[in-house]
């Protein structure tokens, strides 16, 4: 259960040479363990795949992964069965072999150029590509293993991509192939329809472990069969026997070979294709190891977050070098997680902030709803426990984990000894109260698709959560100046301590070589020193030389679920709505929405009211301006949002649920324009906080 942690911890980052500071940038800092030149060389011709290969047979007995299987009932209603079916390490390799060569024997991912035409430049190489529109299934593992052993790239696509971000990774991909899983059935007959991609050829549906209906697999192939596009199921294509497949050959991935392409959000709508190559991940599977946690064969993980996002994609490949098992969530995560948690009982936890701050609220109103001596008892066990934290870093209790917590800790399996957090930064208030009630430590960490996943991590060790810690052995960092935002490498805090703050420039064996495709965006993320430019602020954190984010170069935002979120995009869309004159749509990492804050046409309002018999034709027009907080207004205003919405179709976390109406014109005098007429989004941050923290309820 837990660790104790330490107040003491010892330092996270060092120089790796002292005599490359110079005036404009701090660093660069290296893993406090690890010699970063000697890792590399050491580590020059890893791949994932290879790791792999050892530890499905190493581990062939061992629980690879499990699900609950759907069935009819009897009101042909969908049902799971209690208990997780299981395959073994042995069973998926198996399995693994058998699509890789049907994938070859029937020409489904055959080797492609990119030559530049008018919207995507020249790709150098030669490719063979395969994508993966799926939720998280031991089909999806089982294909993603397939394409390695012979060298396919696959491209993955995820539920909140959107419509046009759909075509356009199509189009840049020239896909051939398509796996979904059932849900996406009709997603996928729409998208034909109205785009008719030219490449798409083959459609394999995830029919072994999800259930699918015998309606919608014929309205597949009919539909599919108008555009010569051939339906094969994964239950099938596994039936094959290997003496039928024998003289088939594969060509197992090499360090260089792209191992997937990760879409990724843009400045505008359009997503971009993070390249990432075998040596990428096999030189993640150390990650664990440099956060002083030990994975072993006996460690369960329950897997819900998306495999078509990095984080989980790597960190399952990392579990199978070592034999853990993975279990799957059986659908959406708002129905299933609480409920199959405590069935899985995983011994650790990848979350999010959301996801913790989800748990807090549960475990929380559960004690306040406590009476008696109960809840006196369950009121002294966190005040105590809390004290015993603010002293001493101490997250365990010799008495009160075993007739309060521990309560809490079966809720979940039982079994949790850490959490994994990542995605977006962690509220340390929020960091304490999951510590104290889970009496479990979480390692917080910090990285992005372009650096395959993590790249910076706290010590399981370490209970203080003061930053997320420190650089992993296969990577370096530096913080370069942004003087527009007073960020500098002279940088003091309160007490005056040197707190070196600037833009984080990483680099190192996990480092993407750049985005498919895409020359202009390539080149402005990374250098021609290899250094990769995060748009993220970094601050060094005196008391352990931990690595805390603190601000964001670039506009775009991430949502505490770990989304991200474009403004510009929405404002663009949102823009059209016939209440306004401006808008400035706001939101950040702790938070679960955006918001509005906007400038009315006072005009269109005041005929709204009229309409509505609230104000008359002879009012003066600022008389509008006593129903900017008014309920009718916002409910008005929202509906158009809404409608908007719907029209771009946007997903819920780019819907505008509150706002913020002003009575002036944002403007270069009032500070919230540049002299170029762009929002200053600081500014409206500035101005505007007080309403914020009302709204957010901060």
């Amino acid at each position: 259960m837990g660790c104790n942690g330490s107040r003491e911890f010892s330092s996270y980052n060092h120089r790796v040479d002292k005599e490359l500071d110079f005036k404009g940038q701090s660093g660069p800092f290296g893993n406090r363990n690890y010699n970063y030149d000697k890792y590399m060389k050491e580590n020059e011709n890893v791949t994932i795949i290879g790791y792999l290969q050892e530890s499905f047979k190493k581990y062939s007995k061992n629980v690879c992964c499990g699900w609950r299987q759907a069935f009819l009932n009897d009101k042909k209603e969908i049902e799971l069965k209690p208990e997780f079916q299981t395959f073994t390490y042995g069973e998926m390799w198996s399995m693994s072999t058998i699509i890789v060569k049907q994938i070859i024997k029937l020409g489904l991912a055959p080797t492609k150029t990119y030559p530049k035409d008018d919207q995507y430049d020249e790709e150098e190489g030669n490719f063979k590509m395969l994508g993966l529109f799926a939720r998280n299934c031991p089909e999806w593992v089982c294909m993603d293993i397939a394409c390695q052993l012979d060298s396919i790239t696959s491209a993955t696509f995820y539920s909140t991509l959107g419509d046009e971000s759909f075509e356009y990774v199509f189009n840049q991909t020239h896909l051939e192939t398509l796996c979904i899983s059932p849900e996406n059935i009709n997603v996928i007959i729409k998208y034909q329809e109205k785009y008719r991609f030219k490449s798409l050829k083959h459609i394999i549906v995830f029919d072994l472990t999800l259930l699918t209906n015998a309606e919608d697999n014929k309205l597949l192939e009919d539909k599919m069969r108008e555009y010569n596009i051939n339906v094969y199921y994964f239950s099938q294509l596994i039936t094959a026997k290997p003496e039928e497949l024998k003289d088939i050959n594969n060509t197992i991935s090499k360090p260089e070979t792209l191992f997937t392409l990760c879409y990724t959000s843009g400045t505008t709508n359009l997503p971009k294709g993070v390249k990432v190559k075998q040596r990428n991940v096999g030189g993640q599977t150390n990650i664990l190891d440099d956060v002083d946690f030990l994975i072993t064969s006996s460690d369960v993980h329950f897997s819900y977050l998306p495999l078509a996002h990095i984080m989980e994609r790597t960190m399952e490949m990392t579990l199978f070098v070592y034999g853990a098992s993975i279990y799957y969530i059986s659908g959406e995560t708002k129905k299933y997680l609480a409920l199959e948690i405590g069935i899985v009982r995983p011994t650790f936890m990848f979350v999010v902030p959301r996801v913790l701050a989800m748990y807090k609220t549960l475990i929380m109103d559960g004690f306040h709803k406590l009476t008696g001596l109960k809840k006196v008892l369950a009121d002294k066990a966190l005040a105590t426990k809390s004290e015993n934290f603010d002293k001493t870093g101490e997250i365990t209790h010799w008495l009160y984990d075993s007739i309060v917590f521990n309560k809490v800790r079966e809720k979940f399996g039982g079994r949790i000894r850490a959490f994994c957090c990542g995605s977006a930064p962690l509220p340390q208030e929020l960091a304490k109260t999951i510590k104290i009630l889970f009496s479990a430590p979480i390692m917080e960490g910090y990285g992005m698709t372009e650096t395959t996943s993590g790249t910076i991590g706290s010590s399981l060790l370490d209970t203080r959560n003061l930053s997320s810690g420190g650089i992993i052995r296969s990577c370096l960092f530096k913080l370069v100046d942004v003087p527009e935002l007073n960020y500098h490498s002279l940088t003091t805090d309160s007490q005056g301590r040197h707190s070196p703050t600037g833009e984080i420039y990483m680099k190192g064996n996990c480092i993407t070589s750049g985005y498919f495709r895409d020359k202009k965006n390539t080149a402005l993320t990374i250098d021609k020193d290899g250094w990769l430019h995060s748009g993220d602020i970094g601050r060094i954190i005196p008391e352990d030389q931990g690595l805390r984010i603190i601000d964001r170069v670039k506009e775009i935002f991430k949502l505490s679920q770990g989304e991200y979120i474009a403004p510009a995009k929405l404002e663009s869309a949102y823009g059209f709505c016939p209440y306004l004159e401006q808008i400035c749509v706001y939101g950040d990492s702790t938070c679960t929405f955006v918001i509005a804050i906007i400038f009315p046409s006072r005009l269109k309002v005041k005929a709204f009211l009229v309409s509505k018999g609230l104000m008359k034709e002879e009012d003066k027009l600022e008389d509008v301006d006593n129903f900017f907080d008014k309920d009718v207004l916002h409910d008005e205003i929202r509906d158009s949002f809404n409608k908007i919405a719907k029209e771009m179709n946007f997903n819920s976390l780019e819907k505008i649920p509150k706002m913020i109406i002003h009575n002036e014109m944002f403007s270069l005098q009032n500070g919230l324009l540049t002299d170029t007429m762009k929002l200053k989004r600081r500014s409206f941050a500035t101005m505007f906080a007080k309403q914020i923290e009302k709204i957010y309820g901060m």
